[in-house]
């Protein structure tokens, strides 16, 4: 193209194609299953204990399917993870996806997270909030509790996202 007059550094423009305008322009898309930290003054906005702070992760699926999700950190020192499904965003506690996910207690999670580091206290401090403000949620102790609560929750939603029928238990759901 730069032998036909274009710049070299322009990336992207208008072409003619068959008569017709193309624009043309640089699409960039985050790099699959990488965790990426980011500072966006827009998430402060989304409530009141959220910050600029956020981690962003794009999943893709072997069937080539993806997802984007971002961890909020919140001034309390919990952390929320946003999912989108049929583009509403929804705001989970991190805590509480942990619990449904991996069945884990409140000590292995602690320990886990802190690493044997009971020295750096802001961790730990933001971890220990993070807990007890899991423990809200009463009744809910093990794995089948957390993923019956959040398939309970999300049930509607992911039904029609899903094509689920009614037969499908809250545990089934929330594992979805």
């Amino acid at each position: 193209l730069t032998k036909h007059g274009e710049e070299p550094w322009e990336f992207g423009g208008y072409f003619i194609a068959n008569g017709n305008e193309k624009a043309v322009r640089l699409l960039s898309l985050m790099r699959r299953n990488y965790v990426m930290a980011l500072l966006r003054p827009s998430f402060s906005k989304r409530g009141p204990n959220y910050t600029k702070y956020g981690c962003m992760l794009r999943c893709v699926r072997p069937d080539q399917t993806g997802i984007t999700i971002v961890l909020h950190y919140l001034s309390s020192g919990n952390c929320t993870l946003s999912v989108k499904i049929r583009k509403q965003e929804y705001l989970i506690p991190a805590v509480l996806v942990l619990k449904a996910l991996t069945g884990s207690s409140d000590h292995q999670i602690f320990e886990h997270i802190v690493q044997s580091d009971p020295s750096n206290t802001f961790v730990s401090d933001r971890v220990e909030v993070a807990l007890r403000d899991n423990n809200k949620y009463m009744g809910l102790r093990t794995k089948q509790d957390f993923l019956g609560y959040l398939g309970q929750r999300f049930r509607v939603i992911l039904a029609k996202a899903l094509y689920l029928d009614d037969s499908v238990s809250d545990i089934d759901v929330g594992q979805k």
